[in-house]
């Protein structure tokens, strides 16, 4: 996975099972923990692009893949929680996500997603099946455009050499995480001593 909180708790002596059971019992809430962080994170809204093409200004809950990527694992004595979601970095840390194969990245428009669910993700695809239904498509500075018959022109794509994606934790271990961690110890320590 790539994205993960590592969890080591102190060596003490306590039985095996009691260890997994420590650290099962504190992934557990760290999941649920890092889902809170991702559903009422106190984040940097959406910009206005991103913002007429999601349809929200609440970033990081377009369609729930984040936050139904996030998992724990306990193997011996590590627990870990995180995700493989492919943006889960770009958004926890801060990324500038610059053009590689071609002159310019792509930023879908407003109507684009509409289109898209209609014709095609993949942009060759879309505008070739766009034009094939009546759309006149045509590249300006800064944005490929779009207009259907006689209706008004709108962006198809933004063009753009690079963005900027800011940074958004939620990947990380708070002092309330902190605190429920401790009694979940005190816990387990009270089984061992009984």
């Amino acid at each position: 996975m790539s994205q993960f909180v590592h969890i080591k708790h102190k060596k003490i002596n306590i039985d095996k099972t009691l260890q997994k059971s420590l650290l099962e019992e504190t992934t557990i809430h760290l999941k649920s923990s890092t889902i809170s962080k991702l559903k009422r994170g106190q984040f940097k809204e959406n910009a206005p692009a991103t913002r007429a093409y999601k349809k929200s200004s609440k970033p990081l809950h377009s369609d729930g893949n984040l936050h139904g990527s996030i998992t724990q694992k306990v193997t011996g004595e590590k627990g870990f929680v995180g995700t493989n979601h492919p943006g889960a970095f770009s958004n926890n840390f801060g990324a500038t996500i610059k053009a590689k194969f071609a002159k310019r990245l792509l930023i879908p428009g407003p109507e684009t997603r509409e289109l898209q669910r209609t014709y095609s993700y993949n942009t060759r695809t879309l505008i070739r099946r766009m034009k094939q239904k009546g759309y006149k498509v045509w590249w300006e500075p800064g944005a490929t455009m779009a207009k259907y018959k006689n209706e008004e022109a709108f962006v198809l794509f933004y063009r753009k050499k690079k963005v900027k994606i800011p940074k958004r934790e939620f990947l990380y271990i708070s002092k309330h995480d902190r605190n429920v961690i401790r009694k979940i110890e005190r816990g387990i320590l009270d089984k061992c001593l009984s």
